[in-house]
């Protein structure tokens, strides 16, 4: 499993899976550019629970082009985020 660390709006620093594996059970692989619901662009991080809120096992999360911080979209919401650009 491949892994990186990302800083969330809150809380500490963590590792996400960047592994295909995980990330496409989302529909999306590492470095792939999105674009969320609110327009926000980003790129996909990787897969990681989100335990600080919503208490999700599994979230796909990634980081924000505007200031760098990882945000989650769990697997009910995916939809809301849509890709710009293929991963490199």
């Amino acid at each position: 499993m491949s892994k990186m660390v990302v800083v969330p709006h809150f809380g500490q620093p963590f590792e996400v899976d960047t592994s295909d594996e995980a990330c496409e059970k989302f529909g999306f692989r590492h470095g792939e550019e999105i674009i969320n619901h609110d327009g926000d662009m980003g790129t996909i991080a990787g897969v990681a629970p989100a335990n600080e809120i919503d208490h999700w096992p599994q979230a796909l999360w990634y980081t924000l082009k505007e200031n760098g911080k990882a945000i989650y979209t769990h697997p009910i919401r995916a939809g809301d985020i849509k890709r710009i650009s293929s991963a490199v």
